[in-house]
């Protein structure tokens, strides 16, 4: 019989077991019951029963039930009991327990010890309710702090028997899971997520919003090319700052916006974390360039010309400044000597000065470096010099002889020219009758002759008598750099023509010592008359004369000059007019004898 009753119970116990592993039954509250029993190491505490089984029910007593404290599985409480049997100790798992309503079921569960072995014991207290009229050693629930439909699991809440006994127990409510990644299933997640999420609880769960200080944030990062940001993501607790390192590659500048940080050389600092927010870095490649302006950027030779940079761009650092004065192309090599260095500048501007001593057309020009990996830059310009103008000297004018032209002049000058080596290369000749050189006064002018001659003549037939005439001059060098006009002085042709010396005589060919008649056959002009004769006769007798027709003897045989000067009444004198007479032998003696 004893061996039939001790099966029954392994088979009660068993089912009732199972039926808590499957997590059959309705969730009651609990009842305290005190068994005074020297194998007495578990008291009923909290029972669940499953429908259609009202009468098999487990508890967990003693008030200590603990979630998975001896491994037991999740969503089920483990009680860890001290086998006095055996000195050692064992658990065993049941399901959670809700404190929400009363139960009709009160069986009660303890263990004695059989030999070493601890047995299960099931009691029945009869009854409809559990008081301490009808059950003087059931008491019950009868309060709990705060609601237990408000606590969650594991966080503890205190029990209040009608007993006046008090046991701490623990919530069940499922508010959310510490841990990333992990799913609220209830309610708003306490850091601002329902559902799954990306954000993560950070530490207990509370069925009421708790301080932001509890949840963390993940602060996600952003790069590109030209450079890194030092770490995918962070987690980061509410209100806290996060710190990342942003390294830009050779030539290229890092900039960075997001969750309200700033940039500060390689350390990008967030604002305070209240939300999921994303740092991106941008990495843009640096840039370079110069303007070079000259002043000035033409005139004369020697020319002093100032070369102005000015950097501008994103690339940082002090510049290395390279000038050339005449250098006509477009590369960014550095080639020595240059007419100007100068490196590590921390200004972006720098001026040099270049001096053009020839006349010329000529390509100055700047390269600039900077950063690393940075290209370098370059500008040129164009600088055009001239050769100093020339000038001409020693201005004269060299009248006709007036007895055989008319007027004209030959205008001559010497050329001058402060460059060394430059030549005339080209004059020009204007006369005019007026001094300002304008409207019809202007008689003469030549143009620009190309040539080297340093005179010009006029011809015949221009100029008048009796009138003023002013010139001036013109001359280029032989890089065609032209001079002012330079003026010569003025001239006036004379009043009219110079008198024409003319004469004749008779006999045509007179003997030695006969007697020769010249007769003065000269021109005066403009109203003129003949106011002096001045004559000379070679071996002639008289030699000389200021008779307008002198009688003249010649002295001896041969060829005879004579020369007339003739002087008008405006004291024109025209140039001696030269003839030849031929002189014969003397004419014989004729002696008359009478017949």
């Amino acid at each position: 019989m004893l061996k039939k009753q001790k099966i029954i119970l392994f088979l009660v116990v068993s089912l009732i077991s199972l039926s808590f592993l499957l997590g059959y039954g309705e969730k009651t509250e609990g009842a305290y019951v005190t068994r005074e029993n020297c194998y007495w190491i578990y008291a009923c505490d909290i029972k669940w029963c499953r429908s259609g089984y009202p009468n098999l029910c487990a508890d967990c007593g003693g008030g200590d039930c603990q979630r998975s404290g001896c491994g037991g599985p999740a969503g089920f409480y483990t009680k860890v009991y001290q086998n006095s049997c055996t000195g050692s100790q064992y658990c065993v798992n049941m399901p959670l327990p809700s404190l929400g309503t009363r139960s009709t079921c009160y069986y009660i569960s303890y263990w004695y010890c059989s030999g070493s072995t601890p047995v299960a014991v099931w009691g029945s207290v009869s009854g409809s309710s559990c008081s301490d009229a009808g059950q003087p050693n059931c008491c019950s629930v009868s309060s709990w702090s705060p609601d237990p439909s408000t606590v969650c699991s594991g966080t503890p809440f205190t029990q209040t028997s009608n007993c006046g006994n008090t046991r701490t127990a623990y919530g069940s409510k499922t508010c959310c899971v510490a841990g990333y990644g992990n799913s609220c299933t209830s309610a708003a997640n306490v850091c601002g997520q329902t559902n799954t999420g990306t954000i993560q609880c950070n530490g207990s769960c509370s069925a009421a919003t708790p301080p932001n200080s509890n949840c963390l944030y993940t602060v996600s990062t952003v790069g590109g090319a030209g450079g890194t940001i030092s770490s995918a993501s962070r987690t980061v607790s509410y209100g806290n700052t996060a710190t990342f390192t942003i390294t830009s590659n050779a030539g290229y500048l890092a900039s960075a916006s997001g969750c309200g940080g700033t940039l500060a050389g390689t350390t990008y600092t967030t604002g305070a974390i209240t939300s999921v927010c994303t740092a991106t870095a941008t990495f843009t490649a640096k840039t370079l360039s110069v303007s070079l302006s000259v002043a000035p950027s033409s005139g004369n030779s020697p020319l002093t010309a100032t070369l102005t940079a000015t950097v501008a761009g994103t690339a940082q650092g002090t510049i290395n400044y390279t000038f050339y004065c005449n250098r006509d192309d477009d590369g960014t090599n550095i080639t020595l000597p240059a007419d100007g260095k100068y490196d590590g500048q921390p200004a972006t501007t720098q001026a040099h000065d270049c001096v053009y001593s020839i006349a010329g057309t000529f390509s100055p020009k700047v390269i600039v470096e900077r950063d690393n990996g940075v290209p370098s830059a370059t500008d040129k310009k164009t600088v055009t010099v001239f050769s100093q103008p020339p000038t001409a000297i020693n201005l004269s004018i060299t009248p006709p002889n007036y007895c055989v032209a008319g007027p004209a002049a030959t205008f001559s000058w010497t050329f001058s020219d402060p460059d060394a080596g430059d030549t005339q290369g080209a004059y020009q000749v204007q006369v005019a009758t007026n001094p300002g050189f304008s409207g019809p006064g202007t008689v003469i002018d030549s143009g620009k002759v190309s040539s080297a001659s340093n005179s010009y003549a006029t011809i015949s037939g221009i100029l008048a008598y009796n009138d003023t005439y002013y010139w001036r001059l013109m001359v280029w060098d032989d890089n065609n750099t032209a001079s002012s006009w330079v003026a010569g002085s003025s001239f006036t042709t004379p009043k009219h023509a110079y008198p024409t010396a003319d004469f004749s005589w008779a006999p045509l060919y007179p003997s030695v010592n006969e007697t020769v008649l010249f007769v003065d056959q000269s021109t005066v002009f403009g109203g003129a008359i003949k106011s002096a004769w001045s004559w000379t006769f070679q071996d002639g007798s008289p030699a000389s004369s200021a008779q307008p027709d002198p009688i003249v003897e010649f002295l001896s045989n041969g060829t005879k000059q004579v020369v007339l000067q003739i002087t008008d009444s405006d004291g024109f004198v025209c140039s001696s007019l030269n003839k030849t007479a031929g002189v014969r032998l003397p004419l014989p003696n004729w002696k008359e004898v009478a017949p």
